[in-house]
């Protein structure tokens, strides 16, 4: 039967063992977090930079969608204008046609004067 001086020191000899395991251990840990850390502060810079350039793509879309309908609008706009501008000139050419043709002969109005006149005097 082993006597207690012969159990300790083979307990003693674990417990250093076990201690120093988990001390291990625990740096290994402490490793892993503190890689896993320098993996976060260095892929700081990278995902900042890559979220500016979702930003700025996103702000480039929304200013050519913008730029698109401004165009269409100005298209509409002037189309719009170019009717209205045909319209006036084919009233004015209509109205002066008319008044074309109603003065055949400007000198009507005073000819017919002219003849009441002397048919009055008669």
């Amino acid at each position: 039967m082993p006597s207690k001086s012969q159990a300790q020191p083979e307990q003693s000899a674990d417990v250093p063992l076990n201690s120093l395991e988990a001390d291990i251990e625990t740096l290994a840990k402490i490793g892993e977090a503190a890689s896993l850390n320098d993996l976060v502060l260095g892929l700081s810079p990278a995902v900042a930079v890559a979220s500016l350039y979702v930003s700025n793509a996103n702000s480039l879309s929304i200013l050519y969608e913008n730029a698109v309908a401004t165009q269409q609008q100005q298209t509409q706009l002037a189309q719009n204008a170019l009717k209205a501008g045909i319209a006036q000139l084919h009233k004015v050419t209509e109205s002066s046609s008319a008044a074309a043709a109603a003065a055949e002969n400007p000198d009507q109005d005073l000819l017919d004067l002219l003849k009441a006149v002397k048919t009055a005097i008669q």
